[in-house]
C-alpha cells in the first residue's frame, strides 16, 4: 500500500503532467511520421526520441515509489489519502499513451518496419515501453479495487494455515 500511496503522490502533479503529456506528444509525433512513409533515419530517430521519454518517465515514478518505500521502512511515510479521482484519471491517460504506442508499434509491424535492422531494435524498445506503461495502468488499477488487496491477504492467510499449497507442488 505504501509504493501505492507514493505513485499517487506524483500522480497528477505538474511534472507528472509533464512527463506524460510528453510521452504523448512524441508518440503521435512517432505515429504521424510512420503513417507518412518518412525515411527511415527519421523513424528511428523518433523511436529514440519516444522511448527515452517513456523511459525517463517511467524512471522518476520508480525513483518515488523506491525514495516513499525508503521512508516508509524509515518510518517517515507521508500517509496521504489516497485520490481515487485523480488515480483513475492517471489510469486513463496512461492507457491512452499505451493505445498510441501499441497503435505504433502494431502499424510498424504491418509494414515490415521491424525487418529492418535500423529500426528493428528501437521498435523491440517501444514495445517493451508500451507494456510498461500498461502495466503500471493495471497495477494503478489494482490499487484502487479494495478486493483486490483483500484477495491477496486471504490468499496470504490461506497459505499461512496451510490450507493451499505451492504451485510447483501441484505442477509435478
Amino acid at each position: 500500500m505504501e509504493m501505492a500511496l507514493a505513485a499517487a503522490t506524483f500522480i497528477g502533479t505538474d511534472a507528472w503532467n509533464a512527463d506524460l503529456y510528453g510521452s504523448l506528444s512524441i508518440s503521435s509525433r512517432l505515429s504521424a511520421a510512420i503513417k507518412s512513409s518518412a525515411a527511415q533515419l527519421k523513424i528511428a530517430g523518433f523511436f529514440w526520441k519516444t522511448n527515452q521519454k517513456i523511459e525517463s518517465f517511467l524512471d522518476r515514478i520508480d525513483s518515488a515509489v523506491r525514495d516513499a518505500e525508503s521512508a516508509a521502512a524509515k518510518g517517515k511515510s507521508k500517509n496521504e489519502p489516497l485520490d481515487r479521482v485523480r488515480v483513475e484519471k492517471a489510469v486513463n491517460q496512461l492507457l491512452d499513451l499505451y493505445l498510441i504506442l501499441d497503435n505504433v508499434y502494431q502499424h510498424c509491424v504491418r509494414y515490415r518496419l521491424n525487418n529492418f535492422s535500423r529500426l528493428a531494435g528501437g521498435l523491440s524498445r517501444l514495445r517493451r515501453n508500451a507494456d510498461r506503461v500498461n502495466e503500471l495502468a493495471m497495477w494503478l488499477h489494482d490499487v484502487l479495487n479494495p478486493d483486490f488487496k483483500d484477495a491477496f491477504a486471504s490468499a496470504g492467510a490461506e497459505f499461512e494455515n496451510g490450507e493451499t499449497v505451492p504451485a510447483s507442488e501441484v505442477c509435478r
